[in-house]
Formats: C-alpha cells, sequence, structure tokens
C-alpha cells in the first residue's frame, strides 16, 4: 500500500511511520497540523483523518510555517477538539 511508504534503512523515523505513529497515538477527534516540506507529503499520504477538517496543511504555494498559526486559529474556533 503506498500509504505505508517507501521502504527505507531507517524506517522507525521516516516521515510514514511517525504518521503512524500519531495515529495511533492521537484520539480519534483530534486536528492535525503539518507543515510544508517532504515531510507533509508523506504526512498527507500515510495520516488517516478520522473526521472532516481534522488535518490541516497549507492549500498552495508551499506556505511555510503555516501549522502553529493553523493549530492556535482551530484551538480558538473550537475549543472542544484537541490540536
Amino acid at each position: 500500500m503506498f500509504a505505508e511508504g517507501p521502504a527505507t534503512g531507517d524506517a522507525a523515523w521516516d516521515a510514514f511511520a511517525i504518521a503512524h505513529a500519531a495515529r495511533r497515538a492521537l484520539p480519534d477527534d483530534a486536528v492535525v497540523t503539518v507543515d510544508t516540506g517532504a515531510h507533509r507529503i508523506a504526512l498527507a499520504q500515510a495520516f488517516e483523518a478520522r473526521r472532516p477538517r481534522a488535518f490541516l496543511q497549507s492549500a498552495g504555494l508551499c506556505t511555510m510555517g503555516c501549522a502553529l498559526p493553523l493549530a492556535i486559529g482551530y484551538a480558538h474556533a473550537d475549543r472542544t477538539r484537541p490540536v
């Protein structure tokens, strides 16, 4: 399965392994934000969002540094879900 990620020498530390570990550790209603970079591509493919609008990322233009403002904005708008 592509979402499992490519075979690497140290798969315990690649972005796919981190996405799967985060999914196991976070509650189903958690909101996850991610900055731009190669890790964002892997997380977008591998992280299983279990609710609408639960995985927030830049919609384009490779916006760097967007994860923290996204998290702050979401937490301010919806105080019932962990971000």
